[in-house]
């Protein structure tokens, strides 16, 4: 589909265990912009890509393959959200299908329990695929939307990446990479000094 205003706005790059990297993949990133609209050739989706963003609309399906997925149970979340600027008219959905196997039709898959439904009253919803224990393989995955326009999607697959702790989270529509904030040197001097005002007190009573 077509890549409008990203769910995103940038790449996140994390760093996992000081040396492999979890990265986000956006649409406009692809070769030519888009995802595959062809469940033949879906988009290859490797290992280390914790989340991707896209956009879909009316009778133009996203398709992937997820071969980088460890086996066993898992969870995976995809989070849908209106434009940007929507009225009280906007209406736009779908169906999430996946499989194990390729795709032999466009509707061809399991279908997620519940459907996409984003209009201005619920202006985001989030799903939750979960794979159990005897998942192995590739993971085949479909986004057929049956309505509407300019949908932004999110799916985040954090086993993806290597140890499925530190990756990117959504919020308000955007990710945000977790990160420790260093006191100032001033706090930590301050912090020591009153430790030590301590110490001599005790010190003082004994």
């Amino acid at each position: 589909m077509k890549s409008s205003v990203g769910v995103l706005g940038c790449v996140v790059g994390l760093l996992m265990g000081g040396a492999a990297q979890a990265t986000t993949l956006l649409e406009a990133d692809v070769k030519g912009g888009e995802y595959s609209a062809d469940f033949r050739a879906p988009t290859v989706i490797e290992a280390g890509i914790v989340a991707l963003e896209g956009t879909g609309g009316a009778k133009s399906d996203d398709y992937f393959v997820f071969t980088g997925l460890p086996s066993g149970a898992q969870d995976i979340t995809l989070s849908f959200f209106a434009p940007e600027k929507y009225g009280y008219s906007y209406s736009a959905g779908g169906t999430v299908l996946f499989d194990n196997a390729p795709f032999d039709h466009e509707w061809d898959g399991k279908k997620l329990n519940k459907k996409v439904q984003i209009d201005y009253r619920s202006p985001r919803q989030t799903l939750t695929l979960s794979l159990n224990e005897r998942f192995t393989g590739s993971l085949y995955l479909a986004l057929n939307f049956t309505h509407g326009a300019d949908l932004r999607y999110a799916v985040f697959t954090p086993s993806n990446g290597f140890d499925g702790r530190d990756i990117p989270n959504a919020a308000e529509g955007a990710f945000q990479a977790p990160s420790q904030v260093p006191l100032p040197p001033a706090l930590l001097l301050l912090g020591t000094g009153v430790l030590g005002f301590v110490y001599l007190g005790r010190v003082r009573k004994a």
